[in-house]
């Protein structure tokens, strides 16, 4: 819901910026239906490129909070994990 919101937001503010440049356009012989594809392709560009680097931070951020990346049948023991094993390896 929240990403509707934004995707929103981009479009009423590109809108409202180009509003005399659109106007030219529509002046010039442009279709509404050329307008809109540009509006529209620029909005999901955005959105996109938006979720591409959102995606890559959460990875990074996720790897350097739990001490690196995970790969099946090997897991890194850093950081907390690796406090807690020494703990119990020591209780008897």
């Amino acid at each position: 819901m929240i990403r509707v919101v934004g995707v929103m937001n981009i479009i009423y503010f590109v809108v409202d910026q180009r509003t005399r440049k659109i106007g030219i356009r529509r002046a010039v012989g442009a279709l509404k239906k050329h307008i809109f594809q540009q509006l529209f392709t620029e909005a999901l560009t955005i959105t996109f490129l938006g979720g591409l680097i959102g995606f890559g931070l959460g990875w990074d951020l996720n790897a350097g909070l739990t001490g690196g990346y995970y790969y099946p049948g090997r897991r890194p023991l850093k950081g907390f994990d690796y406090y807690l094993c020494n703990q119990y390896s020591r209780e008897d």
